[in-house]
């Protein structure tokens, strides 16, 4: 043994015998006298040692990972440490600490990474059985910035950017944007991870914008990329031709046009309004319908096209589906609506707006006119009733109540429908709380012939035209008593 030992387990001793020991020590000169003799008798074979418990993993750092456990036993020689990068399987040794210490610090490790860990005890007997097992991640740190940032100006209303990912552990990245190129930057977007482009819309004309781009995680932010400029166009304005439908939200119209197919209106400036986008779909609109991105125009005998407006600048069909007559639609919850005065209701599905499918036809009674669809019920305005059917699940539509009163045009929203149909013409609004017993609740005549609603909250905005002169409008009614529906206004128009 080396100096200054003054111990030493005998592994080697057999149970049932008697040994006696003596010591003496040694140097270069000779060895001293033997001390006196011990005498011990082994009753049993030694024993692996308990399993240690409690372990407990916490990150310090990026880098580092502290471990403790508690001690169960008094025989151990010592611990081993295992490591595994999923802590299910795939464990391997990485360190052994000696008798009766509880703590390991494990270095050197990736940032941002889960980490897990086990102890056992060990003795010559062998080794005990596992820890519990301890999961945690090491900190992580900020992300590279971005780099390599462009800005093009595509239109009047908006300029695309583009960035180089210098990170493998952003959570996302932060669009900034100032009128000055040296101050007031502030964060207009977040996108994702590995995300490496933005469009940014809705903006004025002749306008020059910086932008810079910064990576995040939850250790923080990069620095900001350098910064990009560009300069949005003057204003144009495509002209619109003959107006068959329009659908509005927010900063844009979408208006389906005789001569140009689908036309973007920019209605930011809604005392000048300005047509900034067409994309042609091969046939004379009827009626469109937006949802989401999708707008979906109908072309009568030349079925439906769908058009992504994701970028408004630059409006493109992304699918279509022939062969079925298409007049008025309604787009709602992923699926289009359709009807076809020959009496069908059918419904598309667009779950794949590249490939837009059938997903069921209906036959009705009646020529289907207008259609509209709220809380999972479309209304079908039939000429001679307005008919409810279930589509709360689309692939099975299913008639389940009746209004016999004559309609052509419909609306609905929450439990109200509204239909024309009146004599002189007006406005019926329809309870339909009970989709199985539709009651008409209200009426309201108008003396002039309504074409298209548009229900929002508690107003009812309707186009009108004269039966005699043809002289045409916008007719806006008070319906937040829904049995006394009250005109408040009307507007005269040009055109039909």
């Amino acid at each position: 043994l080396s100096a200054n030992v003054t111990s030493y387990r005998d592994y080697s001793a057999q149970a049932g015998i008697t040994y006696h020991y003596i010591v003496r020590a040694q140097n270069g000169v000779g060895s001293s006298a033997w001390s006196n003799t011990d005498t011990a008798v082994l009753s049993s074979q030694p024993t692996p040692p308990s399993a240690p418990s409690d372990l407990s993993a916490a990150a310090v750092s990026s880098t580092r990972i502290d471990l403790t456990w508690a001690d169960n036993s008094d025989n151990e020689d010592g611990f081993k440490v295992e490591r595994s990068l999923s802590g299910v399987a795939g464990f391997a040794q990485i360190a052994t600490v000696g008798a009766n210490v509880t703590s390991y610090s494990d270095t050197g490790l990736e940032p941002g990474t889960p980490y897990g860990y086990r102890v056992r005890a060990y003795n010559a007997a062998g080794s005990s059985a596992y820890s519990n097992i301890a999961i945690t991640n090491t900190f992580d740190i900020p992300p590279a910035a971005p780099s390599g940032l462009t800005a093009t100006a595509v239109s009047s209303t908006q300029i695309d950017l583009s960035w180089v990912d210098n990170a493998d552990n952003e959570d996302g990245f932060d669009i900034k944007r100032s009128l000055s190129a040296a101050s007031g930057f502030a964060v207009i977007a977040s996108v994702g991870a590995d995300i490496t482009s933005y469009q940014d819309t809705a903006l004025s004309p002749s306008t020059t914008y910086y932008y810079r781009v910064s990576a995040y995680n939850s250790a923080g932010a990069s620095g900001n990329s350098p910064t990009a400029n560009a300069t949005t166009s003057p204003p144009v304005s495509i002209p619109l031709g003959s107006i068959k439908d329009v659908a509005a939200d927010g900063a844009y119209a979408y208006v389906a046009s005789r001569q140009y197919g689908l036309v973007v209106v920019d209605v930011q400036e809604v005392t000048d309004p300005r047509g900034v986008a067409a994309a042609e779909v091969g046939f004379i609109p009827y009626q469109l319908d937006r949802e989401g991105s999708l707008v979906v125009v109908t072309g009568g005998p030349a079925g439906i096209k769908v058009v992504d407006v994701s970028s408004p600048s630059s409006p493109s069909v992304t699918g279509s589906l022939a062969g079925y007559y298409a007049s008025a639609v309604d787009v709602d919850g992923g699926y289009a609506y359709l009807t076809d005065p020959a009496g069908y209701l059918r419904v598309v599905d667009l779950s794949e707006p590249a490939h837009p499918s059938l997903a069921a036809e209906l036959p009705v009674e009646g020529t289907p006119y207008d259609i509209s669809v709220a809380l999972g019920y479309a209304y079908v305005a039939t000429g001679s009733s307005l008919l409810v059917v279930d589509v709360s699940f689309p692939a099975n539509p299913h008639v389940v109540g009746r209004l016999n009163a004559p309609c052509q045009v419909v609306d609905a929203e929450g439990k109200l429908a509204y239909t024309d149909g009146l004599e002189w013409g007006g406005v019926r609004v329809v309870d339909v709380s009970d989709p199985r017993m539709p009651a008409v609740i209200g009426e309201q005549q108008t003396g002039c012939r309504l074409t298209r609603f548009v229900a929002q909250g508690e107003e009812l905005h309707a186009v009108w035209s004269q039966f005699v002169g043809g002289s045409t409008g916008l007719l806006i009614m008070d319906v937040s008593i829904a049995s006394d529906p009250l005109m408040t206004a009307a507007i005269g128009t040009e055109g039909t």
